[in-house]
């Protein structure tokens, strides 16, 4: 008996969006490590973090560096809630659009760095805070593409409910690992090629993100199709 997540049509499809993001989340994260201040921009925890320690060593300056960080990232979600406004994972045409406007903060973000690098890390962080909020939750599980803590936390979870003699989740099991070592691979690549173009080979995310908006809109329809909405709650043997 297959699970249900796995037997319902949009999953392979669902698995190849998410971890495509992951590593772009990966990629675009290490990018600005390496080159804007050793910021991170794809999750805000410790930002948060750094935010608490200026306010409590009243340090003005870095408090409104870190604070704008913190409401970019939460701007971007609040984009993607309009664009999207879905809390299942359902790739389609208002991915594609939500796609295509993180490509072009991505690309204003390559462009301010020579001009204003905390605007390039506000607008980068503005643009993983828009992809995080795309994918949301599939089939119960939560899904998140832009930091690895969630991640982490339920992979150890199930590791433990499993050595305790517990039945898991095996399909939950192989997203949550192909999400963290996307994201890794992501960060790998971005180590890579940021030896050999620096900041500029963020224009490789920005292709990156419009052939995956592009590919949503060319290859969605007949996969929906071929699962119509009520027939995607069904297991199949």
């Amino acid at each position: 008996m297959r699970d249900e997540a796995t037997a319902r049509p949009d999953f392979g499809l669902t698995l190849a969006f998410s971890v495509s993001l992951a590593v772009n989340a990966g990629f675009i994260n290490a990018i600005a490590l390496l080159s804007l201040f050793s910021v991170a921009v794809s999750h805000v925890t410790g930002s948060t973090s750094t935010l608490g320690a200026a306010l409590g060593q009243g340090d003005f300056s870095e408090i409104r560096t870190v604070g704008l960080v913190i409401v970019a990232y939460f701007a971007g979600n609040v984009a993607s809630g309009f664009l999207i406004h879905d809390q299942e994972v359902k790739p389609g045409r208002r991915y594609s659009a939500a796609l295509l406007v993180q490509a072009l903060l991505i690309a204003f973000g390559i462009w301010f760095f020579d001009q204003d690098q905390l605007m390039a890390t506000y607008l980068l962080a503005c643009a993983c805070g828009l992809q995080n909020g795309m994918a949301t939750r599939y089939s119960g599980a939560t899904v998140r593409t832009s930091h690895m803590s969630g991640i982490v936390t339920d992979l150890g979870i199930l590791l433990g409910q499993r050595l305790r003699g517990h039945r898991v989740s095996s399909w939950r099991a192989q997203l949550l690992l192909a999400l963290f070592a996307g994201f890794l691979a992501g960060g790998i690549l971005a180590g890579l090629l940021f030896e050999v173009w620096d900041y500029r080979a963020l224009w490789l995310s920005v292709t990156f993100t419009i052939l995956l908006a592009l590919s949503l809109r060319s290859l969605l329809p007949p996969v929906l199709r071929r699962g119509s909405p009520r027939g995607r709650g069904r297991s199949s043997s």
